[in-house]
């Protein structure tokens, strides 16, 4: 060791070895290995063309979509604990037969795949019979304001004493009054059906009547408490109306 005229013998402590015993020499602190430099790792070797026509996925069928069926990794699978993903993968090379064509190039073959007998057949496959693009009608002039066309007509009573006319029972729901006659659901359909008392042109001046007791409240008296506000009421007018147009 030479000896220095103006200091002492010791080593010369440095960064980043060396940290001074003060409180920035805590945030100088350099974790990891010091000593280990950009030119420690072996970077020509991984990067080069030779390591990645080694390491890459290879393919026996072409370069397609899905062409590869080789294994990602080069370790044998049947020494694993588990069985591999691509063990899973099935052979599905199938031999072609070769048939002789009418057109150059097979230009009449079909484009497109034929539908399997058992396969379920499409929308588009069906023929619906029935009026497309229905529309509600509305009361009103030009100008004017626009009322909904009502299919059912509220019948508001305190009591209601409707009586069917062939059947004397007191109808459940909606049902038919016309003038003073009045036809339960049954009734009407039977005799729109069968027309053994009603005749058809007869039938179709009836019109559907509703008791206002989902939307009324009257407890005996001739006041009526609303239990729907105009919005639900508007709302279920214009559904009924809508399904209307498509009943059978």
């Amino acid at each position: 060791m030479v000896e220095f005229s103006f200091g002492t013998t010791l080593d010369r402590q440095l960064l980043p070895t060396k940290l001074p015993p003060t409180k920035a020499g805590i945030f100088l602190d350099l974790r990891g290995e010091p000593n280990r430099g950009p030119g420690s790792y072996n970077n020509h070797v991984v990067s080069s063309f030779v390591y990645e026509a080694d390491k890459h996925i290879t393919s026996k069928k072409g370069y397609s979509l899905a062409a590869r069926t080789g294994p990602r990794l080069a370790i044998n699978c049947k020494e694993l604990p588990s069985p591999s993903p691509c063990l899973y993968q099935k052979d599905r090379t199938e031999v072609i037969k070769s048939q002789p064509a009418k057109k150059p190039f097979l230009s009449g073959s079909s484009r497109f795949p034929l539908v399997r007998s058992h396969s379920l057949p499409g929308p588009g496959t069906y023929e619906h019979e029935v009026r497309q693009n229905r529309r509600l009608s509305f009361h009103g002039s030009f100008t004017g304001q626009q009322t909904l066309r009502a299919t059912v007509l509220i019948k508001c009573t305190t009591n209601n004493d409707d009586k069917c006319d062939v059947c004397r029972a007191r109808p459940v729901g909606d049902y038919y009054c016309y003038r003073r006659e009045v036809l339960c659901r049954q009734c009407f359909e039977f005799h729109l059906r069968y027309g053994e008392r009603y005749a058809g042109s007869h039938l179709q001046a009836f019109k559907k009547v509703r008791d206002c007791r989902f939307m009324h409240d009257h407890q005996g008296t001739s006041a009526a408490i609303k239990l729907l506000t105009a919005r639900e009421l508007k709302k279920q007018n214009l559904r009924e109306a809508y399904l209307s147009l498509y009943h059978c």
